[in-house]
C-alpha cells in the first residue's frame, strides 16, 4: 500500500473518530430510508474498509435497537402490574412463547 494511501486512511479514521456522534445520528436517519441506504451502500462498496468501519460504529451505537439481543423483561414495561394494554400483553406472551420454543429447539 502506498504511503499516500496509508496517510489518507489514517486521516479518514481520525475524522470518523472525531465526528462519531454526528455520523452515528446520520447513519440512523439514513437507515430508515431504503432508497438512500441503497445508494450509499453502492457508493461505499468501492471502499470496503470505510464501509466496515461505519457499520461498526452503527452496530456499537445506542441508537441501534438490534445491537442488544436481549428481550426486555415484563417488569420493564410494567406488564405484571398491568402497565401494558391487553393486546400488548398478548403480543408479549406470544413473543415469549416463541422465544422459549426456539430455545428448547436449539
Amino acid at each position: 500500500m502506498s504511503v499516500l494511501r496509508r496517510i489518507a486512511n489514517q486521516l479518514l479514521a481520525d475524522i470518523i473518530t472525531i465526528l462519531e456522534k454526528p455520523i452515528v445520528a446520520l447513519i440512523g436517519i439514513v437507515s430508515r430510508r431504503p432508497a438512500v441506504l441503497g445508494l450509499l451502500n453502492k457508493i461505499l462498496s468501492r471502499f470496503p474498509h470505510l464501509q466496515h468501519h461505519l457499520m461498526q460504529l452503527y452496530r456499537r451505537s445506542y441508537q441501534n435497537p438490534l445491537a442488544s439481543n436481549s428481550i426486555p423483561k415484563p417488569e420493564t414495561y410494567g406488564a405484571s402490574s398491568g402497565g401494558l394494554n391487553r393486546s400488548a400483553r398478548v403480543i408479549y406472551a406470544e413473543l415469549m412463547a416463541a422465544t422459549e420454543k426456539r430455545n428448547t429447539r436449539d
